[in-house]
């Protein structure tokens, strides 16, 4: 912007003392300010871009995990949600409820092997968690009695 106004301001006879650029000169230097215009606008609409694509992906991300959530709890008697360590992320009320926790008590941060007594039905758990092809399992959990 600032070179073509500066080109502008000389080739309109509006300084006398300008250096003499060339009509060569001129295009070549608008060609450089338009090739620098036209990355800094590309850079800002990929950038742009990626921002809303993003956000639509969390949003849609949402929307399937609602749903994975919604239907799991019609079919299952408790659902939970485990971390990258193993454990509760939520409160897991219904999880609370089958094992006699009472309302008040909060299973997050908990892991299911602490309800489980068997020390095989624990290692059964872990090493379904690291197949994704493992078939149903069934293991034993501890109520609070």
């Amino acid at each position: 912007i600032i070179y073509t106004l500066y080109s502008a301001y000389f080739y309109a006879g509006l300084k006398q003392d300008a250096p003499a650029v060339g009509v060569a000169g001129f295009f070549f230097g608008s060609l450089v300010v338009l090739g620098f215009k036209i990355l800094v606008i590309l850079f800002v609409q990929q950038t742009i871009g990626d921002g809303i694509r993003g956000e639509v992906e969390a949003k849609q991300e949402r929307k399937y995990r609602t749903a994975l959530m919604s239907l799991l709890s019609s079919m299952c008697d408790a659902v939970v949600e485990l971390d990258c360590q193993r454990r509760i992320v939520d409160h897991a009320s219904a999880l609370s409820h089958l094992l006699l926790h009472g309302p008040g008590r909060s299973l997050r941060g908990s892991t299911l092997n602490d309800f489980m007594p068997e020390e095989q039905d624990q290692q059964r758990f872990d090493s379904s968690l690291e197949d994704p092809n493992t078939p149903m399992l069934h293991v034993v959990l501890r109520d609070c009695l």
